[in-house]
């Protein structure tokens, strides 16, 4: 099961300098309006289902608050605008229902020309990041080309026949690529 959390700009919080051109992010981004000219849109994924079935650490779900915290003193150095969308969380163990509806979510943005950008902790996210990028290319008729450059300390490529988690994405996007008819291929470099 999945549950969107209310966009929270109380977390975008800073000092505010004088000068001209001094803005930092907490003065810029707004909340994302369903009427918004497109710009970046950050969309957080809190997760701690993928790595708890992954045997892992918890806490990824903390990661998307966390990173806005981090990045609201920050100067800005944009001229697009930049928006807050929000969270989607996974309820308990609803991994699987949690990253389609991320999926769904950011398959609606790019529609609608905007710039996703997912705030996450587990690696879970990245199933979901690919399939909304994939899910939004599908009215075409020939199969995308979608480059995935993936660093981290592990290679994330565990077998899904017992369980799917944060191990498993790179499997997952093979798994829907064969059902969907297209290539895939991948090289890991160590």
């Amino acid at each position: 099961m999945a549950a969107d959390t209310p966009i929270d700009m109380s977390l975008w919080q800073g000092r505010t300098d004088p000068e001209p051109d001094s803005d930092r992010w907490h003065q810029r981004i707004e909340p994302l309006a369903s009427n918004a000219v497109p710009g970046c849109v950050l969309l957080g994924f809190e997760s701690d289902a993928g790595v708890a079935r992954n045997q892992g650490r918890t806490g990824a779900a903390e990661g998307p608050n966390a990173l806005r915290r981090a990045l609201a003193p920050l100067a800005w150095h944009r001229t697009a605008p930049a928006y807050d969308a929000g969270n989607v969380r996974c309820v308990d163990d609803g991994l699987e229902a949690a990253q389609q509806t991320l999926a769904d979510r950011l398959t609606s943005l790019l529609t609608a020309g905007h710039l996703p950008i997912v705030l996450g902790g587990g690696h879970e996210v990245a199933y979901a990041s690919w399939l909304g990028l994939a899910q939004s290319c599908m009215p075409k008729t020939a199969p995308p080309r979608i480059g995935i450059i993936n660093l981290d300390a592990h290679f994330d490529l565990r077998d899904p026949a017992h369980i799917r988690s944060s191990g498993t994405p790179f499997a997952q996007i093979a798994d829907k690529c064969q059902e969907w008819g297209w290539s895939f291929r991948y090289a890991c470099l160590g």
